[in-house]
């Protein structure tokens, strides 16, 4: 991957970016190549150009930031990734990988809960089986604490100082490696 966000953050523009992979396959034309970025930015007219040049698509579908998520049901939250998913596979001939999706488990003044978390992964397990093209990454493994001071151009879903506290607890594990409930969801090796 070339990088996490780095449109969203404006580090970076798509021609820059496709200019880049191309460079990088004509030194390694076996290297399989992708870059990650939050849906929307895919569906923008001027990424169809970097898109073409991708191997495979790597992408971040939060459903916790979109607009009508605050009283949604687990199946809608779950059903608005596979939407996605299906919506990208016409912009996008590869593989899809969702890379970063998932609730948190923090904090339940927002209503999050560690149950919350696990049925949402169960739910979106049942509705998005993995294939050979198309599969969703469990995000993340721990909490980090520290998230909730990150800089970030997501607006924060949560009052306080600031702070983005959702972002400290999407991990399946807590920040001392204990399981959560959705640590429970994850399909068996």
């Amino acid at each position: 991957s070339l990088g996490n966000e780095r449109i969203l953050a404006r580090r970076t523009d798509f021609a820059a970016l496709a200019t880049a992979v191309a460079r990088l396959h004509s030194r390694a034309p076996a290297l399989p190549l992708s870059s990650s970025e939050p849906f929307h930015i895919y569906e923008q007219p001027a990424a169809a150009a970097l898109l073409r040049r991708l191997d495979f698509l790597l992408v971040n579908v939060h459903p916790l930031f979109q607009p009508w998520f605050r009283g949604a049901a687990d199946a809608k939250s779950a059903q608005f990734v596979v939407n996605v998913t299906g919506d990208l596979v016409d912009r996008f001939c590869g593989p899809i990988l969702v890379k970063e999706t998932g609730l948190p488990s923090a904090p339940a003044d927002a209503g999050f809960s560690p149950a919350r978390q696990a049925s949402f992964y169960r739910e979106l397990r049942r509705r998005f089986p993995a294939t050979s093209t198309r599969a969703f990454a469990y995000f993340s493994a721990f909490d980090a604490p520290w998230r909730a001071w990150d800089e970030s151009p997501v607006a924060a879903t949560t009052a306080g100082a600031g702070a983005h506290l959702e972002e400290a607890n999407f991990g399946l594990y807590d920040s001392e490696r204990r399981p959560k409930p959705a640590a429970s969801e994850l399909p068996p090796l």
